[in-house]
């Protein structure tokens, strides 16, 4: 309670202070207003017109966006705010943190373009559209666009909503056991918080992976979207020398880097494989680093699927990972397909990998159906169906 008492004394002192005071403070520089604050591009008047922001994880907004386009009645964009993010993950409008949380003038300029420009909105992760520092509620958002005739969803992709005592209780490698991450106590925070919204709410919800039925079982699944074109490449294991292993984890500790790189060195070590990780790179390269693997290590101890291993599938990678019987299952109801990633534990790699090694062979068909799971379900197209009744509403 003291901190978030501190916060709201912050945030009125700060808002007191004239544009120039927060440009020296927050490090924008001496060239104007104009010039740090994003415009807003033209959207095509169409019957609907969808706002997808402002979290764009994974560029996911951007991809959701270019589904909902493949509508003829629809035309949409995607809103992001840059927190330095290292993959530089595409997006129609990028503003930057200090301007989103503290510009006046972008602000109303949002405000203004938002209310006067779509006819949906669908939130992301109950983050507010607007900014406004450290004051302020989403609902409250939500309640103007409503005012508006702006019909109104919300979407989560993960952390924002999962339970992490929940998750902790139900798997014996979760990153949310006690003691095994310090900021647990902020996502309980945040999932709390976005529980709330959810209820008072009283909107349409999606989620991206099916997991997430968990704790929101009465969710639309919104499957993860990409562009399964851009990731083309030969077959693996198409070379001699060591067997080429990929680990591309976007968060090491959710993704259980722990577990398994020590081995994954090892067996570098032994020439068994050749072992890159690759973290923090930049969106363009992943592509690049997935033609040069043959086997792709996605996570081991979330139990999910998600953009990374779409995106490793595409390749016609060979992708392993540790994926719950629970997921596996709802995916195959939900699709009609099996999830073709070769299941393994942390425990259980090393293993796989000597035997892939010594006989790559007869892992190449179970590789390419991978690119056949992801161009029928994660190309848009289902994603687009999914936002179909959404898109067909209006306002409450």
């Amino acid at each position: 309670m003291a901190i978030r008492r501190l916060r709201v004394v912050l945030w009125k002192v700060l808002r007191q202070l004239p544009e120039s005071v927060l440009r020296r403070l927050l490090g924008w520089g001496d060239s104007g207003a104009a010039t740090e604050i994003p415009t807003f591009p033209a959207v095509p008047l169409r019957p609907t017109r969808l706002l997808i922001a402002p979290h764009n994880a994974a560029a996911q907004g951007w991809y959701w966006a270019r589904a909902a386009e493949t509508r003829p009645d629809t035309a949409a964009l995607s809103m992001y705010v840059d927190r330095e993010d290292p993959f530089l993950t595409p997006s129609d409008v990028t503003v930057p943190e200090s301007v989103y949380l503290w510009s006046r003038p972008w602000q109303r300029r949002a405000q203004r373009f938002v209310g006067t420009t779509f006819t949906h909105v669908i939130i992301e992760s109950g983050w507010r559209l607007f900014g406004n520092g450290l004051s302020g509620r989403t609902i409250d958002e939500v309640r103007w666009l409503q005012r508006r005739g702006i019909a109104v969803a919300l979407l989560f992709h993960g952390s924002d909503i999962r339970d992490p005592d929940r998750h902790a209780a139900a798997h014996v490698q979760s990153p949310f056991a006690a003691g095994a991450w310090e900021g647990i106590d902020g996502l309980r925070q945040v999932v709390l918080e976005n529980r709330a919204l959810i209820a008072e709410a009283g909107l349409p919800v999606f989620i991206s992976t099916p997991d997430l039925f968990n704790d929101l079982p009465d969710a639309t699944w919104l499957p993860v979207a990409i562009d399964p074109l851009l990731w083309q490449s030969p077959p693996p294991f198409g070379h001699d020398g060591p067997l080429r292993v990929v680990h591309a984890p976007s968060s090491s500790v959710l993704k259980g880097t722990d577990l398994v790189e020590p081995m994954l060195n090892r067996l570098n070590d032994e020439h068994v494989i050749h072992y890159v990780r690759a973290s923090n790179i930049p969106f363009k390269q992943i592509p690049e680093i997935f033609r040069t693997a043959d086997v792709v290590l996605d996570q081991f101890r979330l139990g999910i699927y998600g953009v990374a291993a779409c995106e490793a599938m595409a390749a016609g990678r060979l992708l392993i990972s540790d994926v719950t019987p629970a997921v596996r299952q709802r995916v195959e109801a939900d699709v009609g397909l099996q999830l073709p990633i070769v299941q393994a534990s942390a425990a259980e790699v090393e293993g796989l990998l000597r035997s892939i090694a010594a006989n790559p062979l007869p892992w190449v068909e179970t590789a390419a159906l991978g690119v056949g799971f992801v161009t029928t379900v994660h190309d848009g197209r289902v994603a687009a169906e999914r936002m179909a009744a959404f898109l067909s509403a209006r306002a409450r």
